[in-house]
């Protein structure tokens, strides 16, 4: 068993050993970006996502990623600018973390429409996602608030939301999540055998 073992690694070795690393381009700078983000070194992750760009391949996610990492920084507005180069995106996943994201920058931003718009977009894209649900109910609960609350955004009086209609559409999100949660503990329920 060793023996083999020993056999598949070196026949691994030796198969990347030959590989070029255009081959392995953009994947394994996108990892190392990756890992570089999650240890909080963001120069590193952004030159490591400048080279995986220069594959051509899988754009729209290594922006998507360096948006993330300019979001990190605090920089709002060039998040928002490379996050533009992902708009054309069709993949349910990316359309759904993307709006996500663009819809969390507005809400920190106080531009609740914007928001708003932006986690019914992600909602639309993965309609199960309980993050995006919330965060649309919070968001409506601040369009909803009187201008004096909403500081810059209370001039625009076509902003506002009529606090009727979202006071029903936030009561229709809790009554679809408890039918679903009804159902999910029923099934359970009867599922479990008796000892």
């Amino acid at each position: 068993m060793e023996k083999r073992l020993l056999k598949v690694l070196i026949l691994l070795s030796a198969v990347l050993s030959f590989a070029s690393c255009k081959a392995m381009e953009p994947g394994l700078s996108v990892l190392v970006g990756n890992y570089s983000y999650q240890i909080g070194e963001f120069q590193q992750a952004t030159v490591h996502y400048v080279k995986g760009l220069e594959s051509q391949r899988f754009k729209e996610w290594i922006y998507y990623n360096m948006g993330n990492v300019y979001f990190s920084l605090g920089e709002g507005g060039a998040a928002l600018d490379v996050w533009d180069n992902v708009d054309s995106a069709v993949e349910p996943d990316l359309r759904h973390k993307l709006n996500f994201n663009k819809g969390v920058l507005y809400y920190q931003l106080g531009k609740y429409s914007e928001a708003y718009q932006m986690f019914k977009e992600a909602l639309k894209a993965d309609p199960s996602s309980l993050d995006a649900k919330i965060n649309l109910e919070l968001t409506l609960g601040k369009l909803a608030a009187p201008a004096v609350d909403r500081g810059a955004e209370s001039s625009n009086d076509g902003d506002r939301v009529n606090p009727v209609e979202t006071e029903r559409i936030l009561e229709y999100i809790r009554r679809k999540e408890g039918e679903l949660w009804f159902s999910s503990e029923k099934e359970t329920l009867y599922d479990q055998e008796d000892w």
